[in-house]
C-alpha cells in the first residue's frame, strides 16, 4: 500500500490526489503531474496540474487497514430493502454500508489517528465554502473513538450493447469461476433477498442491471456468499 502512493496513513498521500468536478459529483482523482522546463530547455522539475473534469479522469483508489466496527453494520445482501424510501427509490439505488474503526492489530493500531486526519482533510477540500458543520463521513462517538463511514452500490446498470447478454457478474473475473455452483450465487438471477418486496423488485431490474457483490474473502481467499454477509 506505501508503494501505491494512495496509502492513508502516508503523509505524500494530500500530494498524489485532487478533487475534480464530474457532472453533478466531485470525485477524487489521481493528480496529473507533467513535467515542466521553467528555463527555457528541457528540465527535470515537476509542477502539477488539475486534470481535465471531463476528460483523461482516473480516479484515486485510497486504500487502509481498518476493523469494521459491529455497530451500523448494515453489509447485507439487499440492503433491507422493504420498497420505496426518501433514500432508495427502488432497489437498483441500494447500498450497503458500514463503519471503520481503529483496529486491534499494533502494526496497524498506532496508524489509525494518521488515517483520520487525512480523511479529515479530504473532507474539507471539497466542503462548500462557508459551511462548517460537515457530514455523512465521520460517525463520533465517546465510547468507541473516531469512525467512518464506507458503502458499496449493490447494482449497476448495463450497457446499450450488453442488454439481452448473459449474465455478467464481478465473480465471472475470479479464481474461483470455474466452479460455477460457487458463481451461480453471485449472478443477478439467484441474487439474494430477503422479504418478497426485495424479490419481486430484484425480477423488475434483471434484464437492465448486473449485480456487484460485496468484494470481501475468506481467510482461504474465496470470495464471501451473500447468505454470509452478516457473518
Amino acid at each position: 500500500m506505501l508503494d501505491t502512493g494512495f496509502y492513508l496513513r502516508d503523509g505524500a498521500l494530500r500530494d498524489n490526489v485532487q478533487w475534480v468536478c464530474d457532472g453533478r459529483a466531485d470525485r477524487l482523482a489521481i493528480k496529473l503531474v507533467v513535467p515542466v522546463d521553467k528555463d527555457g530547455g528541457e528540465g527535470n522539475n515537476l509542477s502539477q496540474f488539475p486534470s481535465p473534469p471531463s476528460e483523461g479522469l482516473e480516479l484515486a483508489t485510497i486504500c487502509a487497514v481498518v476493523k469494521i466496527s459491529d455497530r451500523d453494520y448494515w453489509l447485507t445482501a439487499d440492503a433491507g430493502f422493504h420498497g420505496p424510501s426518501i433514500v432508495c427509490k427502488e432497489l437498483s439505488e441500494a447500498t450497503v454500508s458500514c463503519a471503520a474503526e481503529q483496529p486491534d492489530m499494533a502494526l496497524f493500531k498506532d496508524e489509525f489517528s494518521t488515517i483520520v486526519n487525512n480523511l479529515h482533510w479530504l473532507q474539507d477540500q471539497v466542503a462548500t465554502p462557508g459551511y462548517s458543520i460537515k457530514k455523512g463521513l465521520f460517525l463520533m462517538s465517546t465510547e468507541i473513538g473516531s469512525r467512518f463511514k464506507v458503502h458499496h452500490a449493490l447494482f449497476e446498470a448495463l450497457g446499450s450493447d450488453e442488454l439481452g447478454s448473459e449474465d455478467l457478474s464481478e465473480q465471472e473475473n475470479t479464481e474461483n469461476k470455474t466452479d460455477t455452483d460457487e458463481n451461480a450465487v453471485f449472478m443477478i438471477k439467484n441474487w439474494l433477498t430477503s422479504n418478497d418486496t426485495a424479490a419481486n423488485a430484484l425480477d423488475t431490474i434483471k434484464e437492465m442491471h448486473r449485480v456487484i457483490p460485496i468484494l470481501a474473502y475468506s481467510m482461504d481467499g474465496k470470495l464471501i456468499t451473500p447468505s454470509l454477509y452478516r457473518c
